[in-house]
């Protein structure tokens, strides 16, 4: 990127990591050099000329929302700060450890600052989970695409490409209780158990859910041990897919433990299943439901799956 008198150079590694950003003078010679640490898809820590040495600590190991940052300055004691998000994570004010406001920062509906007030010489550029703003440019860097806050939407297409739905540059459904802090796949993505976990997937931390489970299809000779590349699946979180109420964030349990209590409420074990597709099904899609899954996106996966069955099952 260049401007009137300067350029901006930016370094990204293998994975699509930002990991460092400078500028370069009219003679060349590059200042304000920023360098990011990450530990996996997250990033840890930043060094840059304007502030000091910032370290990261999130709410949890699986979470993109900051709850502190631990800042060291060259030889200096270390100042611990917190975060106070909104009810999406995203950073509202940034207080020391005796609650005093050193930044805060207000937006409009889509990540749009309105005003934002530094009331010590203290920089924060953490914005919508996952996102880091660049001053320089304006846009918040979203992992594998950068997002415009004054439009609301990413400006590069979806590096799943259509399989994240028709609207390639599309953030998320609504902002206020929907994250993409990787910029990959959406919770409740509909494909294939192939394409859900293919390549451009790693990283999204979502895992394909078949509706027809691959043991049902083994049973009735469908299928042998190999999962079936093309049974219609749909992208779930670990809350969503797998985990019981107990573990649960939401204390709802996935559907994996509601599929279990259903088939259970009907006499049947683990892997035993319904007499027909239909009775299956609508067990399968119940699970979903009781998960939290929704209804649009239930119906959906099951006409796919009642066709993707009988193409199979040649019936």
């Amino acid at each position: 990127m260049k401007n009137a008198s300067s350029t901006q150079n930016s370094s990204y590694n293998a994975l699509g990591r930002h990991i460092e950003k400078h500028q370069i003078d009219r003679e060349g010679q590059p200042y304000n050099r920023t360098r990011f640490l990450w530990d996996g898809l997250r990033m840890i820590q930043e060094t840059g000329p304007n502030h000091p040495t910032s370290l990261y600590i999130y709410t949890d190991q699986n979470s993109y929302e900051p709850l502190a940052r631990i800042d060291t300055d060259g030889n200096q004691e270390q100042h611990i700060r917190y975060f106070h998000t909104d009810l999406n994570g995203c950073p509202e004010e940034l207080t020391d450890e005796n609650g005093k406001i050193l930044w805060e920062c207000s937006f409009q509906l889509w990540g749009k600052r309105i005003h934002e007030i530094e009331y010590e010489p203290i920089e924060q550029n953490l914005r919508y989970q996952g996102q880091y703003l660049d001053r320089e440019t304006g846009l918040h860097y979203n992992t594998f695409r950068y997002y415009d806050p004054d439009i609301g939407r990413f400006t590069q297409p979806d590096p799943i490409g259509l399989l994240g739905g028709f609207n390639l540059y599309q953030y998320a459904p609504d902002e206020l209780t929907w994250i993409d802090p990787l910029g990959l796949a959406a919770l409740y993505d509909i494909g294939t158990y192939g394409s859900l976990n293919g390549t451009k997937h790693v990283g999204d931390n979502l895992q394909a859910h078949e509706l027809i489970r691959h043991e049902y299809l083994k049973q009735l000779g469908l299928a042998d041990k190999a999962r079936l590349s093309s049974n219609p699946s749909i992208a779930l979180d670990l809350d969503h897919h797998t985990r019981s109420p107990s573990k649960d964030s939401r204390g709802i349990g996935g559907v994996h433990y509601h599929e279990a209590q259903i088939r259970a409420e009907k006499g049947l074990g683990r892997n035993q299943f319904a007499s027909t597709i239909k009775e299956e099904l609508d067990i399968t899609s119940e699970a979903l439901r009781r998960a939290g899954v929704p209804e649009e996106k239930i119906g959906i996966l099951r006409k796919k799956s009642e066709r993707f069955y009988k193409k199979i099952s040649k019936c």
